[in-house]
């Protein structure tokens, strides 16, 4: 091992030794500052409930706050995570959450001709197993899917979900702290509980992306209101330094109202069903024990894309073959649920070097102990934002409609490389080779710089997840089909294209610019920036975005593959619900989380307007 090598590897011990102190210091001098939910005791749990609602995350813990907020019925929360720890509320280690205690840790099969750059040709889908599910792990941007995505399920014949039924569910939760944006009364809400907010730091290289879409011809806009095509700044769920997860802004306001119990660390088997097909309650285990709880109601699954079809799998909802071949019997319900599985692609690896400094994002304050005092008295500082996620453009590539305000492609400017800190962040985050880090960027260890990842927002090909036995602990079989449909792959060519003039672009010359082109290991013989370099670094390099969705697709009674209707009951049966980003009949164009928070709300009114 020569010297160099010696010595990316001390500071890469280094880094993670820092973290692990951090993690411990923040834990000992926040905790007054972020105290938990107070979870039920098993002993305490009544036998019945009206509403039982399993998986708090981005939609449950909606659901759960709003339905008790009638105190004449009784809601019950299940969830199978524990409490946001310290680190989940400080935004930076967003960073550091994926392949935590917090994550799911779902890994899709190996794929075929992509995901070369990456372990055994597997992704990496991080779900949040924690009170606020992914909403308390995830980067935290807000962002709502596209108005037409919204009335393109609306024309599949899913009544009330159209752009104009939608937007007074995501006003409702949302409290918009931007004077600018929230002076558009029409498109944004400020009295919600979840707090929205555009960061307070912006990096030099991030001024240039924008002065770099003005350059090129785009608007700067606000992509949550009228007009999205053009660039932005990204908005957080973020509250003054601290992540503004469903917990916090839903739960926490109602954990202590009697009519709603809050039960963790408790893993959802199946739904119970009578004779004629009514859920009547869970079955669950806890403290290694099997137990059952009932319903008088309904029961609402939130357990998320992966969580939610997998229970209604094990409950014999599902394809009748697939169920009877591992054993499960019988088949309340025939339906297509598993399949539809969508997800958004970004291609990863395209950065630029700078020679100006003080440019873009460091890591190094983190090692200035002001830092770390700066954030434990004023939650301000680097802690209490992203680590270099700043913004955004909404792009048409040449395949797209220029005519419609509904771009095909997202890109995400971030101030740093997936090498900022040697690659063994990227490395863990995504699951990276060693042969990946140590060839394509090991040029730009520790260097600073930015990233454009290009990103396909409509993906053609579609996946599916399954069983993979009837036992409740196994964990599922995950087959995205990442790209199999050759459009998907031409479009993402196209995106790096505008990333690559965007990155290259007047703007950013100032900062004394070097685009990265590193050796891709399956093809080094390739020339660097020629159209074959090019689809064999998407063949390495693209990935998960993490916005999976689809798999209890909402449809209305004739569509053969729907699972849930437009009220997102389950189709067959009675008194169960599904309502999680697994009803999108197509993945919404824009980041996932608060159009599925968006969901929950819409999800509370129409059971509200079943019972009460």
């Amino acid at each position: 091992m020569d010297i160099n090598m010696r010595v990316e590897n001390f500071v890469s011990m280094a880094m993670q030794a820092w973290v692990n102190f951090l993690s411990h210091f923040m834990v000992m001098n926040m905790y007054l500052t972020t105290l938990p939910l107070e979870p039920m005791n098993a002993r305490f749990l009544e036998k019945e409930y009206d509403f039982i609602v399993v998986g708090g995350g981005s939609a449950g813990a909606v659901i759960s706050a709003r339905l008790s907020e009638n105190p004449a019925v009784t809601v019950l929360l299940i969830e199978a995570g524990g409490n946001e720890p310290v680190t989940s509320t400080v935004p930076w280690f967003h960073a550091v959450l994926p392949g935590s205690d917090l994550d799911w840790k779902f890994r899709t099969v190996p794929q075929t001709d992509i995901l070369l750059g990456y372990e055994n040709q597997v992704s990496f889908w991080p779900r949040g197993k924690v009170i606020g599910g992914t909403s308390s792990i995830n980067t935290m941007i807000y962002m709502r899917g596209n108005k037409l995505d919204f009335d393109a399920w609306a024309a599949q014949g899913n009544d009330g979900w159209a752009y104009e039924d939608v937007l007074p569910y995501f006003k409702k939760a949302e409290h918009q702290t931007d004077p600018i944006l929230a002076a558009d009364t029409y498109h944004h809400g400020t009295n919600g509980p979840l707090i929205v907010q555009t960061p307070r730091h912006r990096s030099p290289v991030m001024g240039a992306f924008l002065k770099a879409g003005k350059y090129l011809g785009y608007d700067i806009v606000d992509p949550n209101g009228s007009h999205v095509t053009g660039f932005s700044p990204f908005q957080m769920t973020i509250n003054k330094g601290i992540r503004w997860s469903t917990a916090r802004a839903y739960l926490k306001p109602a954990s202590r109202r009697t009519n709603l119990h809050i039960f963790l660390y408790s893993h959802v088997h199946t739904v119970l069903f009578d004779e004629q097909k009514r859920a009547i309650g869970v079955e669950y285990g806890a403290n290694g024990l099997r137990h059952i709880v009932y319903c008088r109601k309904e029961v609402i699954l939130s357990a998320g894309t992966i969580g939610s079809a997998k229970i209604l799998l094990l409950s014999g909802i599902g394809p009748k073959e697939d169920l009877e071949e591992i054993g499960i019997f019988p088949n309340i319900a025939n339906l297509q649920v598993g399949k539809n599985l969508q997800d958004h692609m970004g291609a990863f690896g395209l950065s630029w070097t700078i020679r100006k400094k003080k440019s873009a994002y460091s890591l190094l304050p983190l090692f200035n102990p002001i830092t770390l005092k700066e954030y434990t008295l004023k939650h301000t500082g680097p802690f209490g934002e992203t680590v270099g996620v700043e913004g955004n453009a909404f792009l048409h590539s040449r395949y797209s409609n220029k005519s419609t305000d509904w771009p095909d492609l997202q890109l995400f400017f971030l101030s740093a490389t997936p090498a900022i800190d040697g690659g063994g962040g990227f490395q863990k985050y995504f699951g990276a080779t060693t042969e990946m880090i140590e060839t394509f960027y090991h040029p730009i260890k520790f260097k600073e710089g930015y990233t454009i990842v290009p990103i396909l927002l409509r993906p053609f090909s579609r996946g599916y997840m399954k069983l993979r036995s009837h036992h409740p602990y196994d964990m599922p079989i995950i087959q995205p089909n990442f790209l199999s449909d050759r459009r998907d792959f031409d479009v993402l060519l196209d995106g790096l294209k505008h990333a690559v003039e965007i990155g290259n672009s007047k703007p950013f010359k100032k900062f004394g610019i070097s685009m990265h082109l590193g050796v891709l290991p399956k093809c080094p013989h390739l020339q660097p920036g020629s159209d074959a370099y090019w689809v064999c670094f998407l063949r390495h390099n693209a990935n998960t975005e993490h916005h999976v969705a689809g798999t209890c697709k909402m449809g209305p009674v004739h569509d053969k593959s729907a699972v849930v209707d437009p009220e997102l009951k389950v189709h067959g049966v009675m008194g169960l619900r599904v309502a999680d980003g697994s009803i999108m009949p197509t993945v919404v164009s824009a980041n996932t989380n608060a159009a599925i928070i968006m969901i929950g709300e819409k999800a509370a009114d129409l059971i509200k307007g079943s019972w009460m």
